[in-house]
């Protein structure tokens, strides 16, 4: 039987070997590597595999990802390889075991913090929270799902993803410091508990990810929990001990080596987005230049099954979708054609329509040439910045709302 405090090394060496196992095999894309971490497909993929056809008599649909199956297969074997280290932890000395404990826990504030600061710079960029597209703009409400409706609600509100970020990045700046390291990975707790909660209650597919950041969070605060609980009681506490992120053993020009490159990689993950081309120059690569919604003037032209097209809308991926008075929409991609008016459209099962587009003054037409029966749709472009959804209102008092 363990004693207490072997019992308590054992559990902080599980928990830190298992963060530590995940942030190596877990796939996550940073901008500034040349290459996307998949390890994990790499060392197991054949395991889970093998796993799923046993339990469930199929092959893997999708590639470890965001929660997909073979994500939750590769976090039981991480779990599994974890439990098997630490339970045979009597063959290890003590020395190698604290060794090993400080080693993680440096990585995993490395990691933290920076993925911290990627998705807190982001959001201050405007690359995470997307303005809503055309379409989503005009779909009823109740026919969204939960995370469009959340993603939506977000893109259109630019200075609270602006809020979100900053804090974000200012947390993440605060656990690379030793002085407050403490104070910020217990506002990163809260924080992540906050995305955590968003992720499961509007199904959003990185809950398994966020939850990960979260138990690396819980586990680096955990050796001080017990103080912060006392403090927040009320009782005498004895300070606060954090670990140095960079030995003190270090010769001094090690540390600055070292602080250098620390600060350059989280430097060149948060600025490498801005590479990036930005939503304009991304509207000017399209054919046509063609992104919006527009009204259909001549909407007394029945097409076959009477359905009457009331919006069309150019997707700025490349989507150009039909929107039918019963609110059904028709999605086909498009691609600029052999003239220079033309585009063409495919469906999903690669049959083909060839479009022509003319711009007149304010008048968009749009040669349908037989698609649904019709000849030419005339289109009036929509403001879509004077919608309610993007105005910026605020309100001392509600006398001030009427």
């Amino acid at each position: 039987m363990l004693r207490p405090q072997q019992s308590n090394t054992a559990l902080s060496f599980f928990f830190h070997s298992f963060s530590l196992l995940s942030i190596i095999f877990v796939p996550i894309t940073f901008r500034s590597l040349p290459f996307e971490n998949r390890l994990g497909e790499i060392f197991f993929g054949s395991i889970i595999e093998g796993l799923n056809l046993v339990f469930f008599q199929e092959h893997i649909l999708f590639p470890i990802s965001s929660d997909s199956r073979g994500l939750y297969w590769l976090i039981l074997i991480l779990l599994f390889i974890a439990l098997v280290c630490t339970l045979s932890l009597r063959h290890f000395k003590s020395s190698f075991i604290q060794s090993f404990i400080m080693i993680s826990r440096r990585i995993m504030i490395l990691y933290l913090s920076l993925v911290l600061f990627k998705y807190g710079c982001d959001k201050i960029f405007g690359t995470q929270f997307y303005t809503p597209e055309p379409n989503i703009l005009f779909t009823r409400f109740g026919n969204l799902e939960k995370d469009i409706l959340y993603w939506s609600l977000i893109g259109s509100t630019p200075t609270y993803s602006l809020f979100l970020g900053i804090t974000e990045v200012i947390i993440a700046t605060g656990i690379l410091f030793r002085k407050t390291r403490v104070f910020f990975l217990f506002l990163s707790v809260l924080m992540l508990l906050y995305i955590v909660g968003i992720n499961f209650i509007f199904d959003i597919s990185v809950k398994i990810f966020s939850t990960l950041l979260l138990l690396t969070a819980i586990t680096l605060l955990s050796t001080s929990l017990l103080k912060i609980i006392r403090f927040f009681s009320g009782a005498n506490c004895t300070p606060l001990q954090p670990d140095n992120l960079i030995p003190r053993h270090f010769p001094t020009r090690l540390k600055l080596i070292l602080t250098f490159l620390i600060g350059t990689m989280i430097f060149l993950e948060c600025v490498t987005m801005q590479l990036y081309p930005s939503k304009i120059q991304q509207q000017n690569q399209r054919p046509l230049e063609l992104h919006g919604a527009f009204n259909v003037l001549n909407k007394s032209q029945e097409i076959t099954d009477g359905k009457n097209i009331e919006h069309v809308y150019f997707h700025s991926k490349n989507y150009l979708i039909f929107h039918f008075r019963n609110e059904e929409m028709l999605d086909f991609h498009y691609s600029k054609g052999g003239f220079s008016n033309e585009i063409i459209l495919t469906d999903y099962d690669l049959n083909q329509h060839v479009l022509s587009v003319v711009k007149k003054d304010k008048i968009t037409l749009l040669a349908m040439n037989g698609l649904f029966g019709y000849d030419t749709l005339q289109l009036t472009e929509i403001d879509l910045q004077s919608l309610p959804v993007f105005q910026d209102q605020f309100h001392w008092t509600v006398e001030a709302i009427h």
